[in-house]
């Protein structure tokens, strides 16, 4: 068993090191070093999202999408206004940013682009379970909308290299103004 266990992690290795290294590079060519030290939580769910990215785990998309929340959550903490740390929601977050004047219009825009395309990932009903009434899609569908995951390139690569841009674009300008020097 141990060595099956093992030859199957070195052919499942050597068959993902050409798209670990392709996403790798994407990632170093969109992510700057000029980053702010910023507040521990953040630097987790930065760190999550670059980890998940690389190792294929399209859920990077998510992860870029929680950490704008908590940065907003730790603005407001910094503030101690805890009833909009308290928020739930990245379109309720940046609707306070943009009340209080932490973000421009454009930035709001790029962060509702990156909730939606989060949401593609999120609000995902492939006809099982509570609430498939509204949305029966079989797997069939779903591997029509995402691609078979035997493929090595697949549509949601491309949606996660989107969402990854707004995160680079936009994570070091957010982190620099609010914790950065004054």
């Amino acid at each position: 068993m141990s060595d099956n266990l093992e030859k199957m992690m070195q052919e499942g290795d050597k068959k993902s090191f050409e798209g670990r290294l392709n996403r790798l590079k994407f990632l170093l060519g969109n992510l700057g070093e000029d980053y702010t030290p910023f507040p521990a939580i953040v630097l987790e769910y930065f760190e999550e999202t670059k980890l998940c990215f690389y190792q294929g785990a399209f859920v990077s998309t998510i992860m870029a999408s929680a950490t704008f929340e908590e940065v907003f959550r730790q603005v407001y903490r910094d503030a101690n206004q805890m009833e909009k740390a308290r928020t739930k929601g990245l379109a309720n977050l940046v609707d306070y940013a943009i009340a209080d004047e932490l973000i421009s219009q454009a930035e709001a825009d790029k962060l509702t682009e990156l909730r939606q395309l989060r949401n593609r990932f999120t609000h995902i009903n492939i006809g099982f379970g509570e609430g498939s009434i509204k949305n029966k899609h079989t797997f069939l569908d779903y591997m029509l909308l995402w691609g078979d995951p035997r493929e090595e390139t697949l549509p949601i690569e491309e949606l996660s290299k989107s969402a990854i841009k707004i995160f680079a674009e936009l994570l070091p300008e957010l982190c620099n103004r609010f914790w950065g020097p004054k």
